[in-house]
């Protein structure tokens, strides 16, 4: 079901009031950099670049390298209650590689500055969790904990600009599904002698995505 769908919208787009050429084609840069610096207790840093290009008005592919790291504060206390000066810190680190195909409904459904798409996309990652300065856990927390990560999904999603043209620069949303096929390695904490480790822990299971990015279109800035 899925390919005959591909395959309709493949042919929607070659006609010949939608083509322009492949040199023409937007050539995107897009991407985010997010810091959480006000947060008391804990910093996320997430970054995002990749670049798009399409092939007509209606069809694109793209790449994204996606970065993620978040440290993890928990302070320590006296017997009268007073906090020491003592910070037990984890961290986590986040590596992925999405690759996406985007089909455009160029002038089919919105026109000058919104355009609207649907979004078939891969992910592959991994990530790391550890802890550092003789971390204090609580009961079933883990300690450490290693994984890798495959998504396939759908999506839909809006390129939008209330500024200058729709193709120069802009904001680039969508949200959709995927599944995801996960494979754990982890130890957890049971008391200050005993811990549990599990390898090689795979599971698969179905979750909402949200992208949020800017873009920048190559093309305006080399013509």
């Amino acid at each position: 079901m899925r390919l005959p769908i591909l395959f309709l919208l493949i042919s929607l787009s070659f006609n010949n009031h939608a083509q322009y050429s492949f040199k023409e084609a937007p050539l995107f840069v897009r991407g985010k950099i997010i810091a959480s610096i006000f947060l008391q207790d804990a910093y996320i840093e997430n970054l995002t670049f990749g670049i798009e290009k399409q092939i007509n008005k209606y069809h694109s592919f793209g790449i994204d390298y996606i970065g993620y790291r978040e440290y993890d504060d928990k302070n320590t206390y006296d017997s009268l209650g007073n906090e020491t000066i003592i910070e037990y810190r984890q961290r986590t680190k986040r590596k992925q590689l999405l690759i996406d195909y985007r089909f455009y409904f160029t002038n089919l459904i919105f026109k000058n500055n919104k355009r609207l798409y649907i979004n078939l996309f891969y992910k592959r990652g991994k990530a790391k969790m550890w802890s550092e300065n003789d971390y204090i856990f609580n009961e079933n927390e883990q300690i450490w904990q290693n994984e890798k990560t495959e998504d396939l999904g759908a999506s839909i999603g809006m390129h939008f600009s209330n500024a200058g043209k729709l193709d120069n620069y802009g904001i680039d949303f969508n949200f959709g599904v995927a599944k995801r096929y996960l494979t754990e390695n982890y130890e957890s904490y049971i008391d200050e002698s005993t811990s549990e480790i599990i390898l090689n822990q795979k599971t698969e299971k179905w979750w909402l995505t949200i992208r949020l990015n800017l873009y920048l279109n190559l093309n305006t800035i080399w013509q």
